[in-house]
């Protein structure tokens, strides 16, 4: 469903002409386009700005909760020391959001997933292991068809 919304979105920013509608800026170009009511315009900004809270809320809760039961355990610890333990996570966990943000701000891409973001991930995760350094720690793992991963096979 919400593809298809996507998708209509991108359709009309094409047909309408409407300059700048390219990733994440395509949704505010629309709506602040003027070829919609004033509005319609009104309700795609405050749509945005509660799914953008929404979405925020739930990685930070998710975030905390994963933190603070996993990693730091909650066994043996009083009501109110678990209280405070998790308000500490909840609170270092907003300020690394926070500082994720900015960077992605200063790195000053489209969008968290633009091509100098991905290419550059991906060259660092993904180069074929003939362009890698022989101290690199990737090359210790034997290629797809090597002698080692043969032998290790036929045992």
């Amino acid at each position: 469903m919400f593809l298809i919304l996507g998708v209509l979105l991108y359709m009309f920013a094409d047909v309408e002409g409407i300059s700048g509608a390219t990733g994440d800026k395509t949704f505010p170009a629309v709506a602040t386009s003027g070829l919609l009511p004033a509005s319609v315009g009104i309700l795609f900004v405050i749509g945005l700005i509660s799914c953008s809270y929404s979405a925020g809320g739930s990685a930070l809760t998710a975030l905390t909760t994963s933190f603070t039961i996993d990693i730091l355990g909650t066994g043996g610890k009083s009501e109110a020391q678990v209280k405070t333990m998790r308000e500490r996570v909840h609170l270092l966990m907003a300020v690394c959001m926070g500082v994720t943000i900015i960077i992605f701000n200063m790195i000053n891409s489209t969008s968290a997933s633009s091509r100098n973001v991905r290419s550059t991930t991906n060259s660092y995760l993904w180069q074929p292991s003939s362009h890698r350094s022989s101290a690199s720690s990737f090359n210790s793992t034997p290629s797809v068809g090597s002698a080692d991963t043969n032998s290790a096979m036929s045992c």
